[in-house]
């Protein structure tokens, strides 16, 4: 059975930045990233929180994959009928 050994979050994270700049240097590749595992422990590949690592690796995947700053859409003032359109 193929086990992964010697990762750790700083590593994980590098390979996702690495991942992540070959994605977006080529304009024609998909811009599709699967993460091998939420909870493989047996094999080494996990996500999850531990007691060594605590929150870490998913650390890792928000700083380099997470969430882009984008505007919030304005908020549109809505005016009602008064006594709220009961007639």
């Amino acid at each position: 059975m193929n086990t992964m050994s010697g990762n750790t979050p700083e590593r994980f994270k590098e390979a996702l930045a690495l991942t992540k700049q070959r994605l977006l240097a080529d304009p024609q590749s998909p811009r599709i990233l699967n993460i091998n595992a939420w909870n493989e422990w047996t094999e080494g590949s996990y996500l999850e929180p531990d007691n060594v690592h605590g929150m870490k690796y998913l650390e890792a995947v928000r700083d380099v994959v997470g969430a882009t700053k984008t505007p919030k859409p304005p908020i549109r003032k809505v005016t009602l009928p008064r006594n709220g359109g009961a007639r």
